[in-house]
């Protein structure tokens, strides 16, 4: 009789079910497992699957942890993930939660090795084990197999000297000046974006300098006229031994040019026959071979020559901005003026304004002043183009061509562009002739001048 109940009621049960839609049995479709590579190598992709049948189905893919890639088409039963950078083979997890209105949610998963196939290899220091105080010694490392590699320079014990690049594979270390023999390590440490860092070492010792010292290599004039026998550079080296027993030599060289004698004092260098910018060098040696080498001051070989003092012509010019006036004596004494002659039809000055604005902007916080003088242009003509670009100056005229007739004689030319150089004592010290197109061909006048 029980058994008979139970059936009676079993049925009942499933009569219900189908008369009432709202009652439906909880049925889970089966759901395979992830399909997939077993491994993969870092900064790789691959494709990931999974299969189910049911309708309403939706897709979650992550992985965990979180940060050891990213999926494509996340949201579909096939998805690729892109795998990131790993320090070494890392196991992580595929993962997808599937969701239907016909079911809940079901979590499946699939562990994935990560291999490091991008190792970071790093060579040893490169460079002299012994090293003179105040002497320039070069270090070098390598370090390859990744991006993001950054290097940090020291020494231990530290500040035993200085480096000329800190985060560089190479650099140039100076030592400090010491009393004795020093025991010190050369460090580096590699830095990488997915790596520990390494640390690299080299044992120096630091020497007392026994080699002849360069205080200053002095030269007259840092401008000079080139192929010019009539013009030239007087240079002198002070050096000092600290064994004053030692009688010093003096041997001078550069990439241009030619020297009178080789002397500490009063070397005369005559320019070379093309316009350059060069430093001079002098070797002093000791009676025991110790020799240091020194360089001077930047020398500038210029087409024109730096004039001796001569008082700039005054004038009156015409503002291309205005109805007012301006001349020279507006401006100095008390300031080093730039008088650039050019025009709205010539080329070669329009080209050589962002050049002058370098000039111009290098020189703001100066006693400084730029004046542009257009010639044989219209007062509208300029303030047209004026207008038109962005350039801003001290001051712009126009020229009738009365104050470029006065001021040509420094070129002995009536081309343009021309650039004058007055100091501030409003004496013309410089005359170019010729689009520049470096700032320096000028700064290095003006500098003397400031």
């Amino acid at each position: 009789m029980r058994e008979a109940a139970r059936l009676i009621v079993l049925v009942g049960i499933i009569l219900a079910c189908s008369v009432y839609p709202g009652c439906k049995a909880n049925h889970i479709p089966s759901i395979e497992d992830i399909t997939g590579p077993m491994h993969m190598d870092e900064s790789t992709s691959a494709e990931f699957s999974m299969s189910i049948h049911a309708s309403g189905v939706t897709f979650q893919w992550t992985c965990d942890p979180p940060l050891a890639g990213y999926f494509t088409g996340a949201a579909n039963t096939k998805t690729i993930f892109k795998a990131g950078k790993v320090k070494a083979d890392t196991i992580i997890e595929i993962c997808v939660l599937v969701n239907s209105d016909q079911f809940g949610p079901v979590l499946k998963k699939k562990q994935l090795l990560l291999r490091d196939v991008n190792i970071l290899t790093v060579s040893e220091i490169e460079g002299p084990e012994f090293v003179e105080d105040a002497n320039l010694t070069t270090y070098m490392i390598e370090a390859w197999g990744d991006t993001g590699i950054t290097f940090n320079w020291s020494t231990d014990p530290p500040d035993l000297g200085e480096f000329s690049d800190m985060e560089s594979d190479m650099t140039d270390f100076t030592a400090f000046e010491v009393n004795a023999e020093t025991q010190a390590e050369i460090r580096v440490e590699i830095r990488a974006d997915f790596y520990d860092n390494i640390l690299k070492t080299k044992a120096i010792t630091i020497l007392p300098n026994r080699a002849p010292q360069i205080d200053e290599i002095a030269v007259s004039r840092t401008t000079c006229l080139m192929g010019s026998m009539a013009d030239y550079v007087d240079l002198e080296c002070i050096a000092h031994d600290p064994d004053t027993n030692n009688t010093l030599t003096y041997e001078w060289s550069s990439d241009a040019g030619s020297f009178l004698s080789d002397d500490e004092a009063a070397v005369r260098w005559f320019p070379p026959d093309e316009i350059s910018e060069l430093y001079i060098s002098c070797r002093v040696a000791d009676n025991e071979g110790a020799a240091t080498v020194g360089k001077s001051p930047r020398i500038f070989v210029t087409q024109y020559p730096v004039l001796m003092p001569i008082p700039a012509p005054d004038f009156i010019c015409e503002d291309a901005l205005s109805d007012e006036t301006f001349g020279l004596a507006d401006y100095t004494p008390g300031n080093v003026v730039v008088i650039t002659f050019w025009a709205t039809w010539s080329g070669y000055t329009v080209e050589q304004m962002p050049v002058m604005q370098e000039i111009q902007d290098e020189y703001e916080d100066e006693d400084f002043a730029m004046l542009m003088i257009s010639v044989e242009d219209t007062k509208t003509t300029v303030s047209n183009w004026i207008s038109s670009h962005s350039y801003d100056f001290t001051r712009w005229g126009v020229d009738d061509l009365s104050i470029f007739t006065a001021y040509k004689v420094y070129t002995g030319s009536s081309g343009i562009p021309q650039m004058i150089i007055i100091d501030a004592d409003g004496n013309v010290r410089y005359a170019h002739l010729g689009a520049i197109s470096e700032p320096e061909t000028l700064t290095i006048i003006i500098d003397e001048l400031i």
